[in-house]
């Protein structure tokens, strides 16, 4: 067991499944902020952050039962004695992965800091719960980048202890003076995860659009991506977004989450033309720089609105781990 352990990653923008039922793909890739930082030091008890109590205690949970901690290992009730501190946190429900960001880095840091060896796909799956509808945010913690995932039909077997992280079918970095602006409504938009999430999957009454989106991922933004080619890329990132979101148009009311986002996408395309668009089922809206001036360009103009802009960038590698 080592002194302490801190782990640093970034967050998740989303920009469509492939699918409306398993196995669903989909593209999305790493930013550098928001930020989520977590640290685990030695405790007499698992001392846990109070707004994080029950995700981090399932993670206690399922860690102690998987890899069968000793007694000496454990506190009276049964977990780790260790203290999990969450020094850093992305925003809940805003649509970029901050839950399964929290969730890998505390059960990263809680194993490395037991001296477990655990594969990525049981670090995902098993002990931090996360990966089971889309995995970009599981993969990208570990590799960053821009992440295609495929929809392979071998990962429904419906037995958790068989269930492994969906194949990734490619993965690239983004070149680095790209910029990507993060943006909200000003008036609160429908929050959807949990139980409503899952409930809204199974409304969904669209038809399928995974042949068109696979083209637009493989011949036009891998190519895009590989040339830097700024302009290719913008316009379809916002084709592949748009099209993903048609297929949730039923549970939507359209291709974006509400009309606080839709009016919001709709304002900042005014302003830079292209690559606009929704993360995951938002309210977050991303819209793409080709650099940092233009970016900065785009957060006055909003911030003129009233609005509250973060510019961030890709995060082209995997969480940072730093043992002391």
């Amino acid at each position: 067991m080592i002194d302490s352990i801190q782990i640093e990653t970034g967050s998740r923008v989303h920009f469509g499944l492939l699918r409306t039922e398993a196995p669903f793909g989909g593209l999305g890739m790493m930013v550098q902020s928001p930020t989520t930082r977590v640290s685990v030091s030695p405790s007499r008890d698992f001392e846990i952050e109070q707004a994080f109590t029950k995700r981090l205690q399932a993670i206690g949970k399922r860690m102690t039962d998987h890899f069968a901690l000793g007694a000496s290992q454990l506190d009276k009730k049964g977990l780790p004695k260790a203290r999990l501190r969450v020094l850093q946190s992305a925003p809940a429900h805003h649509g970029l992965g901050s839950g399964t960001q929290l969730s890998l880095a505390a059960a990263d840091a809680l194993t490395r800091f037991y001296d477990i060896e655990c594969d990525q796909s049981t670090l995902a799956y098993q002990i931090a719960g996360r990966g089971r509808r889309s995995a970009i945010g599981a993969h990208g913690y570990f590799t960053g980048g821009m992440i295609y995932e495929a929809c392979a039909q071998d990962n429904q077997t419906g037995r958790a202890e068989n269930q492994t992280l969906n194949q990734v079918r490619w993965q690239i970095d983004v070149p680095t003076p790209w910029r990507i602006v993060l943006v909200r409504p000003h008036q609160q938009a429908p929050v959807i995860h949990g139980k409503q999430e899952t409930q809204h999957f199974q409304n969904i009454t669209q038809q399928q659009a995974a042949q068109e989106l696979q083209h637009i991922a493989e011949k036009r933004i891998l190519p895009a991506l590989q040339t830097k080619d700024f302009a290719s890329f913008a316009e379809a990132i916002e084709a592949f977004n748009h099209t993903s979101g048609m297929m949730y148009q039923s549970v939507q009311g359209g291709p974006y989450n509400g009309q606080a986002v839709t009016a919001l996408v709709q304002d900042v395309k005014a302003i830079v033309g292209s690559g606009v668009g929704q993360s995951s089922w938002g309210p977050t809206v991303f819209a793409w720089c080709e650099n940092e001036t233009q970016a900065k360009r785009l957060a006055e103009q909003l911030t003129r609105q009233g609005r509250q802009p973060q510019i961030t960038a890709a995060l082209n590698r995997g969480r940072v781990i730093a043992d002391e």
